[in-house]
């Protein structure tokens, strides 16, 4: 289930040192992929903590570009996916919030900012970005 997906998922991102940043996001969305393919993956996801924890204590172990990335590939994913994305996203809001609050005191540099601004903004303006691109 979700919980064993996020264990697998944070010891492979653990395993790799911070350089090799396009493997860490690589891991990231194969780990996300199976979870996020099925309606009862993303309630599972996004109505709990596990993902959002599992990847947040992952990305501490990373670079700045590569939390950029991983904050890009998410706010993509969320703009370019189902209305029911949103729904659940929207749901689990203050769990993102929480994330995000911690994720900023932890790094405060341009470019993670810039790409969390991004992913707020995916979040909170899903629906519009969605109608935009039909």
């Amino acid at each position: 289930g979700a919980r064993g997906l996020c264990q697998h998922f944070t010891a492979q991102v653990k395993n790799k040192s911070s350089d090799s940043s396009r493997e860490i996001v690589s891991s990231i969305l194969q780990c996300l992929k199976p979870l996020l393919s099925t309606k009862e993956g993303r309630k599972a996801a996004f109505s709990s903590e596990t993902l959002v924890d599992s990847i947040f204590l992952s990305l501490e172990v990373v670079s700045d570009r590569t939390i950029s990335t991983t904050f890009r590939m998410l706010a993509s994913i969320i703009s370019l996916g189902p209305e029911e994305y949103n729904e659940i996203f929207r749901h689990a809001e203050s769990h993102f919030r929480g994330w995000l609050e911690r994720l900023i005191q932890f790094s405060v540099s341009s470019i993670v900012k810039e790409s969390i601004i991004m992913f707020v903004n995916a979040v909170v303006k899903g629906e519009d970005s969605i109608s935009l691109r039909r």
